[in-house]
């Protein structure tokens, strides 16, 4: 068996499958590299032989001699074509702003850190609760971020940092089984589900909450044969998935009633100007409807939708395919959008290639097929900046997107390593 993670349900541990086994989706696994011994570290053989009476034999230590200096030369002109072709750690020059990031303290809370990229200096940050995702909520106050947190095994938490000194505590705003921030953080969404009643009833409802002023807005409650299966906020207006039965339909919420946006389709993601991401709801798993209670046995409620990847514009347009010739591009996870909802970064596949793509949104004729950026390994995370610089945190540390692949950031000496969500701030 070997270690794999799962990037929708934050699953980790050790199986043959190729899928997680408790949302099904696609395993990330931790790449698996033979050691490369150094030279200079191997212990060296004498070629001395017994001479009992002392004397110097030259003519038996010069074979070693040439060896010792062809490997020399050897191992220098192999450094030498290696970093000629591996992206090299680079300082942040030319960056501005701040990256906030998780350092994972091992105990159920994480470290925020603030990396003042213009300066070079990192200083400890407020401890937060489990988070997996991080959010610039510069739309409620600058300098404010909005933190996901999970808060036990189903249920989800949105808070707010209003500062970033050590002793902060975030502020909770709303609790759900699915948790989706409006642009720039200025309010957040939460899908709450009851327990199922008899053979397939439960009580689902949507609330709104208003950062500043602080408002809380009721959006939608029913009680129906299904269940909600993904939530967006783009604009002023929130979207979500509804399952009745055998019926699948994206719709926007309007004085307390579900419109239909798009049947026979599930929405993956909402970009910030209000495009959304759409499977067909004919690839999407089986949802099954289970008690709240054989959740929490079993495995984690569903944390979004993901498959079969489309681009919808409007409601006078159909959705557009992502791909490249006969293939198709499914995502896993949409992990950021620019602020303008031009582009996003993803995990996917495409073909014979998985990770992490760059995709188009926004206006225009058609689609480019998906870039891809670089392998995943283990959890990642991806934020963008103002002027459109991608910043990517993974198990090997902070990278930015230059050139269409992953150049690797020197996080400050004096800070710790990333091990959790990020979020670049102004």
């Amino acid at each position: 068996m070997s270690a794999a993670v799962c990037l929708r349900c934050d699953w980790k541990g050790e199986t043959h499958e190729s899928v997680c086994p408790e949302c099904g989706t696609r395993l990330y696994r931790e790449s698996s590299r033979p050691r490369i011994e150094d030279p200079a570290t191997l212990p060296l053989e004498s070629d001395a032989r017994e001479d009992p009476g002392g004397s110097p034999q030259p003519r038996r230590r010069a074979p070693f001699a040439i060896a010792a200096a062809l490997t020399v030369v050897l191992a220098t002109a192999a450094f030498l074509w290696i970093r000629s072709n591996t992206p090299q750690a680079k300082v942040a020059d030319g960056l501005s702003g701040t990256l906030v990031y998780a350092e994972d303290l091992g105990d159920g809370t994480a470290r925020l850190w603030r990396w003042d990229l213009a300066a070079g200096t990192a200083e400890p940050g407020p401890r937060v609760k489990d988070p997996i995702e991080l959010v610039d909520a510069r739309g409620a106050d600058a300098g404010w971020v909005g933190v996901t947190s999970r808060v036990s095994h189903t249920e989800l938490q949105a808070s707010v940092l209003r500062f970033l000194d050590p002793t902060e505590h975030a502020a909770p705003l709303v609790k759900g089984d699915l948790i989706a921030w409006g642009p720039d953080g200025a309010g957040v969404v939460s899908a709450a589900r009851s327990p199922v009643r008899g053979d397939c009833h439960r009580r689902v409802s949507v609330r709104y909450v208003q950062l500043l002023p602080r408002t809380r807005e009721p959006q939608f409650s029913s009680d129906l044969c299904g269940d909600i299966l993904s939530v967006g906020r783009s604009g002023v207006v929130t979207y979500f998935t509804l399952q009745r039965g055998h019926e699948i339909r994206i719709v926007y919420v309007s004085v307390g009633l579900a419109h239909t946006v798009l049947r026979n389709f599930a929405m993956i993601g909402a970009s910030p100007t209000g495009d959304l991401l759409v499977i067909p709801s004919s690839a999407l798993p089986p949802q099954p409807i289970a008690p709240l209670g054989a959740r929490i046995d079993n495995h984690r409620p569903p944390t979004g939708v993901f498959g079969t990847a489309l681009f919808f514009r409007g409601l006078d347009t159909t959705p557009i395919p992502y791909g490249s010739g006969a293939d198709r591009f499914q995502i896993d996870r949409v992990m950021a959008w620019t602020p303008d909802g031009l582009t996003a970064l993803v995990a996917g596949t495409l073909g014979e290639r998985t990770g992490l793509f760059e995709i188009d949104g926004g206006p225009g004729g058609g689609l480019r097929a998906p870039r891809f950026v670089g392998p995943i390994d283990g959890l990642t995370w991806a934020t963008y900046a103002d002027d459109g610089t991608a910043f990517v945190s993974s198990d090997h540390g902070i990278s930015i997107v230059r050139g269409g692949r992953l150049v690797p950031l020197e996080v400050p000496a004096t800070a710790a390593e990333p091990s959790g969500p990020l979020v670049w701030i102004p």
